[in-house]
């Protein structure tokens, strides 16, 4: 039968020619809008923990039920301890620390007086740790546009877009006006070391990135943070790992609350 049927094709090519192209058109369609759609979906869960939720998040029970405010208050206290315990315990995960917190870019004149102001979206991570692997994670030498990575202390980076916006360049001096953890107002001065443009509209339109430390000091945040990050792999987001991690518990008895990989939420700590 298999023979019959393979002579049919040859001897007739004009009525097998058109059903072998429809088909070899529909999978090869197929297989290349899945393989799209997989890569699509997984470079954007790729980019969502490394910017933000990381594989697992360490963060306080308070902190998890109004987590899109950024409330700052109801951070994690102890943190170097924390810390210390979690790198212990779980010493095949990459932990780092982090402050997410908003606030007012304030854009002096050369009179001192203000020229113009923004609203912003902050991100506070360890640039001078070169154990931390932030400034590779988050591919900051691949995004900055003009400038340089902050280098010492009271240096930040502003996105592209704010910077075009309030009319900033490279070295001008801006002021940072906000709230302490306490609650308390704050107001410091940091210089403009470089520009960045993720490629996000909502983060290009108003962010800045400085260090941690100076994101401590202004915030009145001495070892605290709102969020203690885990990845688990360097590359990708390995839910199987992730979910594992969550539902265990520190050997130190402490408990956790975590974000997987931007999905999904459980736990309290």
């Amino acid at each position: 039968m298999i023979k019959f049927l393979i002579k049919g094709l040859l001897r007739d090519s004009h009525r097998s020619r058109l059903p072998l192209i429809v088909v070899a058109l529909g999978v090869m369609l197929t297989v290349l809008l899945t393989t799209w759609i997989n890569g699509v979906l997984g470079d954007s869960i790729n980019m969502n923990a490394k910017l933000s939720t990381g594989h697992v998040k360490v963060i306080t029970k308070a902190y998890m039920e109004s987590m899109d405010q950024i409330p700052v208050d109801l951070s994690l206290t102890g943190t170097s301890e924390l810390l210390g315990e979690l790198r212990r315990d779980y010493p095949d995960v990459s932990w780092v620390e982090r402050i997410q917190f908003g606030g007012l870019l304030d854009v002096p004149d050369t009179s001192g007086e203000t020229k113009s102001q923004g609203p912003f979206a902050g991100l506070a991570v360890n640039f001078f740790d070169a154990e931390s692997g932030e400034a590779e994670r988050l591919n900051l030498n691949k995004i900055i546009v003009e400038g340089r990575l902050p280098e010492g202390p009271g240096e930040i980076l502003v996105s592209h877009t704010f910077a075009q916006k309030l009319g900033i360049s490279i070295n001008d001096k801006v002021t940072f006006i906000g709230s302490t953890m306490f609650g308390g107002m704050t107001i410091c001065n940091y210089t403009v070391s470089g520009t960045i443009r993720y490629g996000i509209s909502s983060l290009d339109r108003g962010s800045i990135i400085m260090d941690i430390s100076d994101a401590r000091k202004v915030l009145d945040m001495e070892d605290a943070c709102n969020e203690i990050l885990g990845f688990i792999t360097v590359d990708f987001y390995d839910d199987a790992k992730a979910t594992e991690l969550m539902t265990s518990e520190c050997r130190a008895g402490r408990g956790f609350a975590q974000v997987r990989g931007g999905r999904a939420q459980a736990g309290y700590g």
